[in-house]
């Protein structure tokens, strides 16, 4: 079953099961920072470049998740496997979505791996988008569009980095351990 929430977050439910509020999902942490692999699969050097300085820009700002980058063949028929997130490349049929994030839970709270599809008509906010979706793909929602994130929803501005409230609102959900 897939839920597509209003942010634009896709969260495919592995069991049906009663769904949190999107504002909630994280990754589960058994012990300090749980470790998520970012397996980039575009097969495009300047992809590959946007996606590397995303994680490096998530990673010094947050606490209880680290990402790590992984560059790689483009292979995005199978699943990496828990705490991972697959980034490929695919053009979107809905012509204002230029990236889609998929996050998958057993529980509808705890994100086990997640899925980024890059649109290629996109080319030109690279480093924007790859900072978006793996905002998505760390439990983040949109923001408005007149604010400094890169979670920001609006057609006119495309900030590129993560501001405080983003790394705040991430370290916060990630405090506890299960």
């Amino acid at each position: 079953m897939k839920l597509l929430l209003a942010w634009s977050l896709v969260l495919a439910l592995v069991s049906p099961v009663a769904a949190v509020p999107p504002t909630m999902i994280h990754w589960r942490r058994t012990g300090p920072p749980v470790a998520v692999t970012v397996y980039d699969r575009t097969a495009d050097a300047l992809w590959g470049t946007a996606l590397h300085r995303a994680v490096a820009e998530w990673n010094a700002g947050i606490e209880g998740v680290e990402l790590s980058f992984s560059p790689g063949p483009a292979d995005c028929e199978k699943g990496q496997g828990p705490y991972t997130v697959v980034v490929c490349i695919r053009e979107n049929t809905a012509p204002d979505r230029v990236g889609e994030t998929t996050v998958y839970s057993s529980d509808g709270e705890h994100i086990s791996q997640a899925t980024i599809w890059m649109d290629p008509r996109s080319d030109p906010n690279r480093n924007h988008l790859a900072c978006h979706e793996l905002g998505h793909a760390l439990g983040l929602g949109h923001r408005g569009a007149n604010e400094n994130s890169c979670m920001t929803n609006g057609p006119y501005k495309r900030p590129e980095h993560p501001d405080r409230r983003d790394f705040d609102t991430v370290t916060l959900r990630h405090a506890h351990v299960h």
